[in-house]
Formats: structure tokens, C-alpha cells, sequence
């Protein structure tokens, strides 16, 4: 950091010096590329607002530039508005050598956001089988079967479209069990394993996956993942939304309720109207597992996905 040079030494070009300091922690903390990704995004979002306000140098950025832009992104949802001012900490303090004092996300914004999810997370069997053959009809079977890989293991977008489901077919027949590595958030590595049990109807749709594209490695379009990302977003999350599945990442949200079940034998508390009444004991084991095998590192996040026997 130099506070004598403009950005701080790190550009001319706010957007450019942000964009370096992310890349640089990335790269630090050993890939993070999922968090490189949205903060990069959020920060570019910033800095088309600072050059409105002809703020080019991030030495002239401070918490009433934050507070005034944080009052343009109010239509946004809280939880939306609490990211955005977090990612201006994030860059400013590795730009500023962690001299930035953070701005309060909640109350810059004057939001609060919920970490425990009170709205139904499961899905009917019925309607994502109805979706997944409507995705098929129009558009093909790798973006059905990527609806259906989702669902059955839990994974996020990016972790669906890199799924080496040959390597997961032997890795099945070996040991019963997948390790999800390639796209996972944070870049982890084969060294942290993140194995999930494969269920019958699990390994139905790999073998389909496998005989569908035996050549194939994953379902990327030509190795290409932005590509392949944007037509799920054209194609596949319209048709979602008109069965009520309003984002891919509610099918990682159905994988965690159905384990719930099975688990617990009871439904998730998201699913209830009522408190539920289950051993505190079974409850905590459930949630460890099904943590595990979302590739989270605290359990608390299972919140944010099958809700609370705490909360109601």
C-alpha cells in the first residue's frame, strides 16, 4: 500500500485496482474463485456508481460515499444490500492494508436479513419430474439431467456443470460414494474430502449420464463454463420458475431437506408449521452430516436451508 499514489498503488483504474487486491487474496488463500467471482461482480457495481459521482481514486472513497450509495441499491433485497457494502469492506481494507474502518452492512442499510429459512424448502417429486421432462422436451437431456444431478447430491450450478460423472460411476461401484471437488466453492481440493452417499435414484442418473455422453468428461458445453452457465439461466431457470422452482440453488435446498427426512424421519422444520419435537441429539447429527456433505464448514449454515427446531 502506498497512500501517496493514486489507488493506493495499485492502478490507475479504481475498478482495476479492486479487481487486483481480490485476485491477489484469492490466489493467497489458495483459489476462493466462487468468492472471487461475486465480489469482483459487486465491486465492478460500485465503481460504475463511484464514476457518477466522479470518484476515480479509492483514497476519496470513505463511509458517506458507502452510506450514499448504499441508499441507491435500496430496492434490492436486504440480504442483496448487506453483500454489496460488504464486498466495499473486503476491497477497501486490502487496499487501505486493513486501515479501513468496515462499515455495519445493517446499519448502513437499514436491513435485516433472516439466516433461518421459515418457507417451505422441499420440492414435490411430481412437479421436478414434470420440470425436468418439461427442460428435456425443450431443450435437451444435458440440461435435465443437470437438474436431476443437482437435486440427487446437493450441488451448486458450478459443481453440477464440472461433475465428472465417470470418475463419480467408478468412485460408486469402489465405495458407494461420490467426492464433489471440481467447482466447489472456496477451490477445494481432492486433499478436503466432500463425499456424498449415492442413492439408487442417484445412481440411475449417473449411469444415464454416463451412456448419454460416454465421451464427454462433464456437461460444459466445449469446456467452456460461462457458456454453459448463461444458457441454464436463458433456458433452464424459465421453465424452472413456472414449476415454482425459482432458483437452481433450490435444488440443493431439496437435496438438504430430503436427507433431513431421512435422517431424522421427520420433515425438516422449513416443511412445519409446528415445533417440532426431536432430540436435540439427532437433530445436531443430521444437520453435521448433511453439512458435510453440502461442503459447508458450520453446521449453523443448515439454517439458511431446512430452518430451526429453535425458531418458529
Amino acid at each position: 500500500m502506498n497512500i501517496n499514489q493514486k489507488n493506493f498503488g495499485y492502478g490507475k483504474l479504481l475498478r482495476f485496482a479492486g479487481e487486483s487486491v481480490l485476485r491477489l487474496e484469492a490466489k493467497r488463500a489458495g483459489g476462493r474463485y466462487a468468492w472471487l467471482k461475486t465480489n469482483t461482480y459487486r465491486w465492478r457495481k460500485f465503481c460504475r456508481y463511484c464514476q457518477t459521482t466522479d470518484i476515480n481514486d479509492a483514497r476519496k472513497i470513505s463511509s458517506e460515499t458507502v452510506f450514499t450509495y448504499a441508499k441507491q441499491i435500496c430496492e434490492l433485497a436486504p440480504a442483496s444490500q448487506q453483500c454489496a457494502i460488504s464486498t466495499i469492506n473486503i476491497v477497501m481494507a486490502l487496499l487501505t492494508g486493513a486501515n479501513w474502518e468496515a462499515v455495519s452492512p445493517s446499519k448502513i442499510t437499514g436491513t435485516r436479513r433472516s439466516n433461518i429459512r421459515r418457507t417451505p424448502g422441499s420440492i414435490d417429486k411430481k412437479v421436478l419430474s414434470s420440470a425436468c421432462f418439461e427442460v428435456e422436451n425443450q431443450h435437451g437431456a444435458r440440461f435435465a439431467l443437470a437438474v436431476a444431478l443437482a437435486n440427487e447430491f446437493g450441488l451448486r450450478r458450478r459443481e453440477t456443470l464440472l461433475f465428472e460423472f465417470h470418475t463419480a460411476q467408478l468412485e460408486i461401484k469402489k465405495n458407494g460414494f461420490i467426492d464433489i471437488f471440481r467447482g466447489s466453492k472456496g477451490g477445494r481440493s481432492r486433499a478436503i474430502p466432500r463425499l456424498v452417499r449415492a442413492s439408487e435414484t442417484g445412481i440411475k442418473v449417473i449411469e444415464t449420464l454416463c451412456q448419454t455422453f460416454p465421451k464427454e468428461r462433464c456437461l460444459l458445453f466445449d469446456q467452456n463454463y460461462k457458456n454453459t452457465s448463461d444458457q441454464v439461466s436463458r433456458k433452464v431457470l424459465p421453465i424452472l420458475k413456472q414449476f415454482g422452482i425459482n432458483r437452481f440453488h433450490e435444488l440443493r435446498v431439496n437435496f438438504a431437506c430430503r436427507r433431513y427426512k431421512e435422517l431424522t424421519g421427520i420433515a425438516p422444520p422449513c416443511d412445519n408449521d409446528f415445533i417440532i419435537e426431536i432430540d436435540k441429539l439427532i437433530d445436531q447429527d443430521a444437520r453435521s452430516i448433511i453439512s458435510e456433505e453440502l461442503g459447508h464448514s458450520r453446521v449453523e449454515i443448515l439454517n439458511r436451508y431446512i430452518g430451526s427446531i429453535y425458531a418458529r
